[in-house]
This record gives structure tokens, sequence and C-alpha cells, in this order.
């Protein structure tokens, strides 16, 4: 029993971090629970923490996608995928959001 206690415990994190920006928080937990009825691991960053921060420690988490959802995505129903490994960034719908993200 004393070798459980020096395992490290492994967190699992998520694929995908959605952030959202300003008010938009309604349209972050829609587009996450339409991922999660994909079968794609979702969470949602509640924090308060700049946008800069939040993205710096999704990275060191190894969070290869972030959904950024601001007040002009919400607008358009659409959502901005960060690709955290490619450094790329598109502007999508929740549906074309899943295809990247599945592969």
């Amino acid at each position: 029993m004393t070798l459980l206690g020096e395992r490290p415990v492994q967190e699992e994190y998520s694929g995908v971090l959605i952030i959202p920006i300003g008010e938009t928080m309604p349209q972050a937990l829609l587009a996450a629970a339409e991922l999660r009825n994909a079968g794609i691991r979702v969470s949602v960053d509640t924090g308060k923490r700049k946008l800069k921060k939040t993205l710096a420690s999704a990275s060191a988490k190894g969070i290869r996608y972030c959904l950024l959802v601001g007040e002009s995505e919400a607008e358009l129903g659409k959502l901005r995928l960060k690709d955290m490994a490619l450094q790329t960034e598109q502007v999508v719908t929740a549906e074309e959001a899943k295809m990247v993200i599945a592969g």
C-alpha cells in the first residue's frame, strides 16, 4: 500500500477547452453539450483570467483544441477554433468543429 502513495497522480485533461469571452456562457455551454453528444471530451473555462493566460495554461496542459466564443462569433452562431499544436485558427460552426476535432 505504501507504493500507491508514492505513485504520481495523473490528471485527465480533456482534448477541447471552450473559452467564453464576455457574456457568451450560454452559447459556450450549448457548444459543449453538442460536442459531448458526439463523444468528444470537453471542459468549459469558467475562470476570469485573461485570455492569454488561459490559452497558455491550456497549451501547458497539452490541450489540443481551444474553442473561443466571443460576442461576434455568438451572433453568427459560430466558434473560433484554435489548434494549439499547429498554431492555426479558423471560424467554424459547431458541426464543422466536431469534424475537425474528431479527425
